[in-house]
């Protein structure tokens, strides 16, 4: 399932070369510089964007886990009995619901795709700040701001997982 969505992220990382490229086509002939107060605007907006999607996402995903009834049970870590203690072994916690994985699957699909798209952003910024007549240069650096921000969200199995690890201080299976 994370193929899924490593092709979902893929794909959002194209467009935003695609919104890139289509910005010198949409470019006004005449390239005078764009109002100085827009470019200020465009910027705050495609910095605050990612960082919105980073902090918000990641908060509303962690706040849906903890709304998740999963069934954690103590299980043996298989190690060595603990002598010092009267010879009790050491155990872990694990999430034992067999639908876990899935229903957990589904709500990181569903915040990797609002906070990527929310990462997209700043290269939409950047076609809006070149069809106003600023430089590629503008453009590009708005792009750049897009491709971090869409770079850090990759979606790994510690970034689906780990919060859910956390929040119920249990490992998933």
């Amino acid at each position: 399932m994370l193929t899924n969505m490593r092709t979902i992220w893929a794909a959002i990382l194209m467009s935003t070369f695609l919104v890139y490229f289509m910005g010198f086509r949409a470019a006004p002939n005449d390239l005078s510089a764009a109002p100085m107060t827009t470019l200020i605007a465009l910027f705050a907006a495609a910095i605050a964007s990612p960082l919105t999607g980073f902090f918000v996402v990641r908060m509303t995903y962690r706040n849906a886990l903890r709304s998740l009834e999963l069934k954690v049970s103590e299980q043996p870590s298989g190690g060595e009995p603990d002598a010092g203690y009267r010879g009790v072994s050491p155990s872990k916690r694990v999430i034992t619901d067999a639908d876990a994985a899935v229903r957990v699957l589904g709500m990181y699909q569903t915040a990797t795709i609002i906070g990527v798209a929310m990462g997209e952003v700043p290269a939409l910024m950047g076609l809006v700040s070149r069809t106003m007549g600023a430089s590629a240069v503008v453009a590009l650096a708005m792009t750049s701001i897009a491709w971090v921000a869409i770079g850090a969200r990759f979606p790994t199995r510690k970034a689906a997982f780990g919060p859910v690890e956390e929040v119920y201080g249990a490992v998933m299976p």
